[in-house]
């Protein structure tokens, strides 16, 4: 077994596994363990267990199982170092975790020990220049934009000074070497072989790596210097892509206590910070990449993403929602915040407040809300094909969503929303003159019930027979969703029949759909609860019950016609009869 393998064992025979799930769990005595509800996923009912003596815990609803360390990786968003530190705390060991810390950092390059300390001393100096008198425009400045001197000092806001080495000659007297200050990203090469500082005469903000060492500088411009902001470049302390402004707060803030928010600037990061939103990120220059949502959800399962409402930022939010669309998951979820026009965070929750703010993020749209308005409803699709385009836009979009189950549920979702524009509640009548619809008693309207439970359950069948089962004159009460049935099965070619039924309750007809017992169904037709009866001969009993209705009808249309001209046997009476045969039969009139 390995120093560190061993050293880890330590700690878990020191650590009394509920003792720490306690503090976020609230658990009961159940047996030879403790159960209460999983911090993993909402539950009304315990199914979360804790077992002290095997040293795990287990969900039986979730899934969720592990060990102290994955506890805290999982439930305080912590790294494997970070929750290894926090446990060795707990067990009491964490001089010994220190002490091979330093063990461990002394094996470094000697090089790379130096960074932190050169990037510790140049955020040093930066924040002595802010308080230096030429100093006053960028206080002016950050006053002005709310920031007070607590706040300026939380974040490390500095100042570099104008002069062109004023760091480089501050860090040479303190012995660190110019190839490092270059490596560090704090000085550029001149086109004469010599060195400058890289950020002159602009507001510094460190950016700080989860354990809070400074790991670069973003530095925004004062007057017309450009560019407007300036980012260190890429170093061996930092991957722009894979780290995120004001990370080392989120680590430390109460889980859950506030939504985990992505803004783009380092101003809305520390302005929403200000105002009680302490679990507030931004990305370091860039479009929000893969490996920093990796990031955020493991500090939360939900990221709310804020972006202007205007066009370009509802386009740069789509790009990015596409850009990780693969990686959406039940524990990776996605919420779209949109700002009124021409405000930005920092703007908007100095104008409404922290109330304002949470009304707002209360209103952001989950990720298939987002997407169907983006890739649909934005594009006004007005004729069947322009439908039809936009639809498959959006379907091969979806299919990009790796996890199997939430791009099923997303797909069908969004097939109800789109079968539902596609026939809207109001358009099912179907273009064909309709005979007076007849009373009918209850067997009889059973009779015509099954037809609708058939074109429900086996659309097939009911479509081979399309013809026939439109010619049938349904009672009141199941005339929309014939007419729905027939719309649906006309204009669509090997149906499913969850798509169908997607459809039905999508026009708001499923209350609509016929419901049997076993005892109707042996009345009506039995060959539906015989499990040998093969399809072929289904569809022979069905075409002769939906001949039978129609046959049935004629004959009530012939009897009512004779009694019609038994009394109404006058030259007007002989245009009514007329009127009456043409609208039940169109192609017979010449008969009459």
């Amino acid at each position: 077994m390995s120093r560190d393998a061993a050293f880890l064992e330590r700690i878990k025979a020191r650590i009394t596994l509920s003792d720490v799930i306690g503090t976020s769990v609230r658990l009961k005595k159940a047996g030879r363990e403790f159960m209460g509800l999983c911090p993993f996923h909402n539950e009304k009912t315990p199914s979360f267990t804790v077992n002290d003596g095997k040293g795990f815990y287990h969900c039986f609803g979730c899934g969720a199982h592990g060990s102290v360390i994955d506890f805290l990786m999982h439930k305080k968003g912590l790294s494997f170092g970070e929750a290894l530190e926090a446990a060795a705390e707990t067990a009491g060991l964490g001089a010994e975790f220190q002490a091979q810390r330093k063990s461990r950092e002394k094996a470094l390059p000697p090089a790379f020990q130096s960074y932190y300390d050169i990037m510790h001393a140049a955020q040093v100096f930066f924040q002595n220049q802010l308080n230096q008198p030429h100093a006053l425009g960028a206080r002016q400045y950050l006053e002005k934009r709310g920031l007070s001197i607590a706040v300026q000092q939380k974040f490390g806001i500095g100042l570099a000074p104008p002069p062109i080495n004023a760091l480089q000659q501050h860090l040479s007297e303190q012995n660190f070497s110019q190839h490092n200050m270059e490596a560090c990203g704090l000085l550029s090469k001149t086109d004469h072989g010599g060195y400058r500082d890289k950020f002159r005469g602009r507001i510094t903000f460190p950016i700080f790596d989860r354990r809070g060492r400074v790991i670069a500088f973003g530095g925004r411009a004062q007057g017309d210097q450009k560019p407007k902001y300036l980012n260190s470049p890429e170093t061996p302390l930092f991957q722009k892509r894979e780290n995120l402004y004001n990370i080392q707060n989120l680590t430390h803030a109460k889980p859950g206590a506030m939504p985990l928010l992505v803004v783009e600037g380092y101003m809305d990061a520390i302005q929403l910070d200000t105002y009680g939103f302490d679990r507030t990120v931004a990305p370091l220059g860039t479009a929000m990449t893969e490996a920093q949502f990796e990031l955020c959800w493991r500090y939360d399962t939900t990221v709310h993403l804020l972006f202007d409402g205007d066009t370009a930022g509802q386009q740069a939010a789509l790009k990015t929602v596409l850009r990780v669309l693969p990686m959406v998951g039940g524990k990776k979820r996605i919420h779209i915040v949109r700002l009124p026009d021409g405000q930005d965070p920092d703007s908007f929750v100095r104008a409404e407040g922290k109330e304002g703010m949470h009304a707002l993020i209360q209103k952001g749209q989950p990720l298939i809300e987002f997407l169907w308005d983006s890739l649909y409803v934005v594009e006004n699709p007005q004729t069947p094909e322009e439908k039809a385009h936009h639809w498959q836009t959006l379907k091969k979009t979806i299919q990009d969503i790796a996890d199997g189950d939430v791009r099923q549920n997303y797909l069908s979702l969004l097939k109800q929303r789109y079968d539902a524009d596609r026939y809207p509640k109001n358009t099912f009548s179907l273009p064909r003159p309709r005979a007076r619809r007849a009373d009918v008693g209850r067997f009889k309207q059973q009779q015509y019930a099954i037809l609708i439970y058939l074109g429900i359950e086996y659309p097939a069948i009911i479509q081979a027979h399309i013809e026939l089962f439109s010619d049938i004159i349904f009672p009141d009460a199941l005339a929309p969703i014939h007419e729905a049935l027939l719309r649906f099965l006309s204009e669509n070619k090997n149906v499913e029949k969850a798509s169908l039924h997607a459809y039905i309750h999508a026009c708001q007809l499923g209350d609509a759909i016929p419901v049997f017992n076993d005892a109707e169904l042996h009345l009506l037709m039995p060959s539906l609860l015989d499990k040998e009866c093969d399809e072929g001969v289904l569809a022979q009993k069905v075409q002769r019950h939906i001949e039978s209705l129609i046959q049935s009808q004629a004959g009530q249309e012939k009897k009512g016609m004779k009694d019609f001209l038994k009394s109404n046997m006058t030259a007007d009476g002989w245009e009514k009869y007329k009127k009456q045969k043409e609208l039940l039969h169109p192609d017979k009139l010449d008969d009459a």
